[in-house]
């Protein structure tokens, strides 16, 4: 009867293989964090080249001073607000580099968590080939044990 394989490190796997899955969530977070601060910081560079097209227009012709202040002012808001987002990503850019390793450490973790249960997997299957032919060595002895005494009787 060939006995059921059983890893005895199953729990750590399991919980490795947990880990992993929470270290891949951090990480999307972060990605999908990382890609919205992109965004944003496109879209103030557009609403600062706008206004700078909005200068630029306003200064052909009669010049109307507070309209330029105006535009002066939302272009250096926009500035600073994109500054703002600069550093802000450069904090994420450090928090998904340490994501990743954190992510890759819990990789190979669960690596070689799961060598170890094929090892293991692969000793069991030996084992029970092993005593699977042990079993069949047996039964052929005892045939052959049973067939002689009838050879010499006939």
């Amino acid at each position: 009867m060939t006995r059921p394989f059983t890893f005895r490190y199953q729990p750590m796997l399991t919980k490795a293989r947990a880990d992993e899955r929470a270290r891949q969530r951090d990480m999307a977070v972060l990605i999908r964090k990382r890609i919205e601060m992109h965004e944003a910081l496109r879209s103030k560079q557009e609403s600062l080249s706008t206004s700078k097209r909005a200068l630029a227009d306003a200064l052909t012709g009669r010049v109307d001073l507070s309209s330029v202040g105006a535009v002066a002012r939302f272009g250096a808001g926009v500035e600073a607000d994109g500054h703002a987002v600069v550093r802000e990503l450069a904090v994420v850019e450090r928090q998904v580099v340490e994501a990743r390793e954190r992510l890759l450490v819990a990789t190979r973790q669960r690596r070689s968590l799961e060598r170890l249960e094929e090892k293991g997997r692969e000793q069991w299957r030996r084992d029970n080939r092993r005593e699977d032919q042990q079993r069949c060595d047996e039964a052929g002895q005892v045939l052959y044990a049973n067939r002689e005494p009838q050879r010499r009787a006939a």
